[in-house]
């Protein structure tokens, strides 16, 4: 089976490969900062185990802001699936423990997921000091770069490139203001992903921010620099 990827909003991505599911900065609020909460729907799969939350699934976070992550919903997907994994940096719950590989890359095997963990820098000074990952994931042949909201430097790559080898990443999911910076795009430039995918976007009705509008500007403007970046929608499964 090819692995699934579907995109839910916000950051919110789900990893199916036939047997087990990674959901990362799934469970979340964030209408009240011009993103969106975690959809009724989504939560009631959750809750009843179906669709997505019929097999094992686990749990991993960038960061805990709340339009990534919210306690409420994580703690009751842990009463209801005692066991299974959930880790965010910073977390005092989280329940497995990253191998440290060298300074500011740790490495976690989730299911068939083997898990990279970058120590980053979120975007913003009034963040950056706040823990956050991105997160390099394989599963068989396929690579994936999960950006959060990192400042994306170039010098990442080469960090990268040492667990990739020859392969190529398959697909870099990153958000508008890293498409939007020169070094975000010098990133996307030297790691040359098979396909860019712009994520971190609210629902429509959400959107008080324009972050929508934006997003489709910078994807212009990539795509008039030789970077072409793909907008994903809510709530669909990602092409391959």
């Amino acid at each position: 089976m090819e692995l699934q990827i579907y995109h839910s909003v916000n950051e919110g991505l789900y990893l199916w490969n036939g047997t087990s599911g990674l959901l990362i900065d799934g469970l979340h609020r964030g209408r009240k900062t011009g993103f969106s909460d975690t959809s009724e729907q989504y939560i009631c799969m959750m809750r009843q185990g179906r669709s997505f939350f019929a097999k094992p699934n686990d749990l991993l976070f960038t960061h805990i802001h709340e339009d990534h992550y919210d306690q409420a919903l994580v703690d009751e997907f842990q009463q209801r699936y005692p066991g299974r994994i959930v880790y965010a940096p910073g977390l005092d719950k989280d329940n497995i423990q990253p191998v440290v590989l060298e300074h500011g890359i740790a490495r976690m095997q989730i299911e068939e997921y083997e898990v990279y963990a970058f120590t980053t820098v979120h975007d913003g000074k009034i963040y950056e000091d706040e823990p956050h990952c991105s997160y390099l994931i394989r599963w068989k042949n396929r690579w994936i770069w999960v950006s959060g909201d990192a400042i994306l430097v170039p010098e990442l790559v080469d960090g990268i490139r040492t667990y990739t080898g020859q392969d190529n990443v398959w697909k870099a999911f990153v958000m508008v203001y890293q498409i939007s910076s020169e070094s975000g795009k010098a990133f996307l430039k030297k790691i040359a992903p098979e396909q860019i995918c712009l994520y971190h976007l609210p629902y429509p009705e959400d959107d008080r921010y324009h972050f929508c509008n934006l997003a489709e500007q910078k994807c212009r403007q990539c795509k008039a620099e030789g970077l072409p970046v793909k907008m994903i929608a809510s709530d669909s499964f990602i092409d391959s």
